[in-house]
């Protein structure tokens, strides 16, 4: 599996890059809107890995976007590694790094990390994404 580091860490990336991307702060906007209203659904799917005959799972988001379905695929990571990478992020020396942990933000620079945040923590209307955070990760400093 992937071993969370800081390298590889998807929310070590700059959300003022991120927000230049075309509609990139709507989009995220939208998708904050929709995990929130539980407007959204994960559907399973088997992919095979080019060349090697094996299959790997990966999960597609349906969510709604002002009346149209949006689809977005996201790998199939298990709680244990979102943990770790929160937990990698919230301990940052760079504070525009440790940022990325607010919802918004965090739906701009990583879509991936955000829907699996959403998806492992159950997101919706019953719960925030701040409290799933902080269930995903209870041993954690939480301002």
């Amino acid at each position: 599996g992937m071993q969370p580091g800081k390298s590889n860490n998807p929310l070590r990336v700059s959300l003022k890059a991120a927000r230049q991307q075309q509609s990139a702060i709507e989009l995220a906007t939208a998708r904050l809107h929709a995990a929130m209203a539980g407007d959204f659904s994960f559907h399973e799917k088997q992919v095979g890995m080019m060349g090697s005959g094996r299959t790997v799972t990966i999960i597609e988001v349906r969510w709604t976007r002002g009346g149209k379905e949006q689809s977005e695929v996201i790998p199939n990571w298990s709680s244990a590694v979102i943990s770790g990478i929160i937990t990698v992020t919230l301990q940052d020396a760079d504070a525009t790094v440790k940022s990325n942990i607010k919802p918004h933000n965090m739906a701009c620079v990583s879509p991936r990390m955000f829907w699996n945040v959403v998806r492992h923590g159950q997101v919706g209307p019953q719960k925030t994404f701040e409290t799933a955070l902080k269930e995903l990760v209870p041993d954690q400093e939480w301002d």
